[in-house]
């Protein structure tokens, strides 16, 4: 009974410090292409944390402007139980552009899923409070759809086919996702 008593006491204290280390947070970031970066952070140990983002950026220039946003779920493995991290995050994405000419609108829309490769730091992680963090990451598109919406131009046209053409590409290419600076706290 004794023996028993002891290893209870031995698993509950072993549980207890692998899990102290766990907290949930928010952040706030700003980088490129996504100006504006919020998210949910939930931090398991100190070699993994999970993360929720929301990205976007809205910008017009004139008769143009453009649309883009991101939500995506993530997973940070931190190899050294510290601030360096690599990560991979699912998520769906959208963007929109449009462009007005001569009265005739154009919009074109672009969506689908993507899987993102990341590589950062988040320094005071290690910690529950603020913490500060900068990344890069890759996004690889899957499943994209174009739709474009011509403003009466004919489908056949030589102008139409350009644009189809364009977002189709826009669509299937890769892009860098940099995080300047981002802000967290963690409860």
């Amino acid at each position: 009974m004794n023996y028993v008593l002891r290893m209870l006491v031995f698993v509950t204290l072993s549980f207890s410090a692998h899990y102290a280390n766990a907290g949930l947070g928010i952040n706030l970031g700003i980088g490129l292409p996504f100006v504006q970066q919020y998210g949910l952070d939930y931090k398991m140990s100190d070699k993994f944390s999970a993360e929720v983002l929301v990205n976007g950026l809205d910008l017009s220039l004139g008769e143009a402007g453009v649309e883009m946003s991101k939500t995506e779920i993530g997973l940070k493995y931190h190899p050294f139980g510290g601030a360096f991290f690599l990560g991979l995050a699912y998520g769906n994405f959208n963007t929109t552009a449009t462009a007005t000419q001569s009265g005739n609108q154009v919009e074109a829309k672009v969506e689908g899923s993507a899987l993102t490769t990341k590589l950062g730091w988040m320094w005071g992680v290690a910690n529950d409070g603020f913490y500060f963090g900068m990344d890069i990451g890759y996004q690889s598109p899957m499943g994209t759809s174009t739709d474009i919406d011509a403003g009466g131009v004919p489908t056949s046209s030589e102008e139409y086919q350009d644009a189809k053409e364009a977002a189709e590409k826009y669509g299937e290419s890769g892009t860098v996702n940099l995080t300047f600076f981002r802000i967290g706290y963690l409860f």
